[in-house]
């Protein structure tokens, strides 16, 4: 058998998978879309549609990322912080990102987020409502099932493609040219594998991790103002008194530095006219 008619045969199937792959990778969605709560019956209906669809997925093996935002007004930071961390530590999940602000010199806010098994999210954040006044909370779930399985179908079908254009590889049938060519495209597919493996890595990290973010507000405790006493007053009368003539003396000082460059031609002056005075009283006199 010749090397074209070789190439021919594995030629064949391969276009044929390649225009399957184009085609459902054209049908097939990039990312999740959020979805509202629905009845357990539309969910199941689902479903049996999606696991009917890919032969992937069935009502037990759900994707769903939950996250959640809880708002709790604490009497101190501190004790708060240290219950945290450990409801945190154990339930297996830890703090991803923290956030504190500090108002004259004492912590007045915080926002801490936390990454949690998705098994222990709902007891987690019963327990942080009970760190105190709770004056805010949500949680929001999104259904990725059906984006999770057409992914980890088009990486299945991805990865098909990629061994076909090995086996063309390894068989060398063809010329340099034709060789040439598959090695291209085994490099677009291999570059598809990598990102449709990094989405399913992201996509089963934030599956298995739910994100609850927690903000802690500190309590202000407020202190009324003491009324002055007659102590306090005199002081206070004393103080401004002392201040007010700090300040007419530094004017005055102020004012004689200013008059300090004209003070010798103005002496000169002076004395000019008093000699002219007494000259002519002088003369007077001689009269």
């Amino acid at each position: 058998m010749s090397k074209r008619s070789s190439l021919s045969l594995l030629v064949a199937p391969l276009a044929l998978l390649l225009l399957s792959y184009c085609a459902a990778d054209r049908s097939a969605p990039e990312a999740p879309q959020s979805q509202s709560s629905t009845p357990a019956s539309k969910g199941a209906e689902k479903d049996a549609l999606s696991g009917e669809k890919q032969g992937l997925a069935s009502p037990t093996s759900r994707k769903i990322i939950r996250d959640g935002e809880v708002q709790v007004v604490v009497k101190a930071y501190q004790p708060a912080r240290a219950k945290l961390e450990s409801l945190v530590r154990t339930a297996g999940g830890f703090i991803a990102k923290a956030e504190v602000r500090h108002t004259l010199g004492k912590v007045s806010w915080a926002e801490l987020e936390l990454r949690i098994p998705a098994g222990r999210f709902g007891g987690i954040f019963k327990q942080i409502l009970q760190l105190g006044i709770v004056e805010r909370e949500s949680i929001k779930s999104r259904d990725i099932t059906e984006a999770y399985f057409d992914l980890a179908a088009r990486l299945k079908n991805a990865k098909r493609l990629e061994e076909r254009y090995l086996e063309l590889m390894k068989a060398k049938a063809g010329g340099i040219k034709e060789l040439l060519a598959v090695e291209k495209e085994l490099s677009r597919v291999r570059e598809r594998v990598e990102r449709l493996e990094g989405k399913l890595r992201l996509y089963d990290n934030l599956v298995s991790l739910a994100t609850l973010k927690v903000q802690l507000r500190i309590e202000a405790k407020y202190v009324p103002p003491k009324p002055p006493t007659l102590g306090n007053k005199l002081a206070r009368v004393l103080s401004d008194s002392w201040d007010g003539m700090k300040a007419f003396g530094e004017g005055l000082l102020i004012v004689a530095v200013a008059l300090l460059p004209w003070l010798l031609p103005l002496l000169g002056v002076l004395w000019l006219i008093r000699r002219w005075w007494r000259k002519r009283r002088a003369r007077k006199a001689q009269r």
